[in-house]
């Protein structure tokens, strides 16, 4: 096995690696969006009632925005420092990672200086998992 063959297989399995785990961050964006919606209407219902409060959920959000924000980053560099072109991927690839990278950045330093509620920040995040999907 080929240096090359190595790391495109490295490339490949974190790429994949990051999809998945910006699936489920997005769906637990959904989640904290349905729940800061049935708050805000006084209407719990069944497993609502059994999620963890408001400020838990949003905390928890704020952590893997973050972490799925430097796995991006990551991956990005380590991807353009081992290809000194970029590999079979088109631009428009390029731009939904770019995009996604600069709104979960976003998302993540103004939920951290408390600019964003859980509601926002959900929207944004299902926005920044919507372009990774692109990729």
């Amino acid at each position: 096995m080929s240096f090359h063959h190595l790391v495109t297989s490295i490339h490949v399995g974190l790429g994949l690696c990051i999809l998945s785990i910006s699936i489920l961050v997005g769906a637990y964006a959904s989640l904290t969006m349905v729940q800061h919606n049935q708050l805000r209407s006084k209407k719990l219902f069944g497993w609502l009632e059994k999620m963890p409060p408001l400020q838990t959920t949003e905390r928890w959000l704020k952590r893997c925005v973050a972490s799925l924000f430097v796995m991006v980053s990551a991956l990005t560099a380590v991807s353009l420092w081992w290809y000194a072109e970029p590999v079979g991927h088109g631009p428009l690839t390029w731009l939904c990672l770019g995009i996604s990278w600069a709104i979960l950045g976003l998302v993540w330093w103004a939920m951290h200086k408390g600019l964003l509620n859980g509601l926002q920040a959900s929207a944004w995040v299902i926005a920044a998992v919507s372009a990774l999907l692109c990729v």
